[in-house]
């Protein structure tokens, strides 16, 4: 059994509309909420959108909106140990709501077992590791090795073989269990803890086929891309839906976005 936990600290018009737009296409998947944002407007938060998650969670640490965005690993174990350890569920479906999918998620994302965790535009750190900015620009390049240096020290592994980018990672709930055990890090980036975890404990990682790739053409990066300021723009969005075997899963889509805007009609059933 699958379960989305749905990442969210503001534009609650939008992250509505996304929610209806998920329960279109997989109307019987359980969404949890995990707010991110200031704790004073959470009560707003709750208001809006309370009813249309199974549980909404608040973190509870007063933490800068760039240290939350960077270290949502952080804020998933924060909730698995306080709430999500007693929730039934098999793999967890890490869901930001700048991400838009129009298709159900079971054939967008691959099957795996309770020992592999997929993550988006899994790639070799030896690939990019001297251009990627996560480990080759300061200060995160030193940030990377003294994470490293830390994970060799408590779990005895050299540095680690994968990384990955961006949003949509699925997380077996045996890794979420493993994973809330550990020592908050607060070091790097997700898209370089949850591989390097994943190895630390015995898991194996796969590529959940949502990114195009480090290495993507421009066209493909103009419809899911991790990059600063990027977006993918409606017009784009339904050129792909004109098409049969065009793309499904599009990032990032900050705004509001309807069912209706992608011609698809309240009434509709998938």
């Amino acid at each position: 059994m699958a379960i989305v936990l749905f990442r969210f600290y503001k534009d609650f018009d939008v992250v509505n509309e996304r929610l209806r737009i998920l329960r279109y296409f997989d109307p019987d998947l359980p969404i949890f909420g995990l707010y991110g944002g200031p704790i004073d407007e959470f009560g707003i938060a709750k208001k809006s959108l309370e009813n249309n998650f199974e549980n909404l969670w608040c973190f509870p640490e007063n933490r800068e909106p760039s240290w939350k965005w960077f270290h949502t690993d952080i804020m998933q174990k924060e909730w698995f140990r306080d709430f999500g350890y007693q929730v039934n569920f098999d793999f967890l479906i890490s869901y930001e709501y700048d991400l838009l999918t129009l298709s159900p998620l079971r054939q967008l994302l691959p099957n795996i077992n309770d020992t592999t965790i997929a993550v988006s535009a899994l790639e070799n750190l030896d690939e990019i590791k001297n251009t990627w900015n996560w480990t080759s620009r300061s200060p995160h390049k030193e940030k990377f090795e003294k994470f490293s240096e830390y994970m060799k020290t408590t779990f005895g592994t050299e540095i680690q073989k994968t990384v990955c980018l961006g949003p949509g990672p699925v997380l077996p709930k045996k890794f979420m269990a493993a994973f809330s055990n550990t020592e908050d890090i607060d070091l790097v980036h997700e898209e370089i803890s949850y591989p390097a975890y994943a190895e630390a404990l015995g898991f194996n990682s796969m590529n959940n086929n949502l990114h195009p790739g480090f290495h993507a053409p421009p066209e493909e990066e103009s419809l899911f891309s991790c990059e600063k300021n990027a977006t993918v723009t409606l017009e784009s969005i339904n050129n792909e839906l004109k098409k049969p075997k065009g793309r499904r899963a599009f990032h990032p889509v900050k705004y509001l976005v309807t069912l209706e805007d992608l011609g698809i009609p309240k009434s509709s059933s998938q």
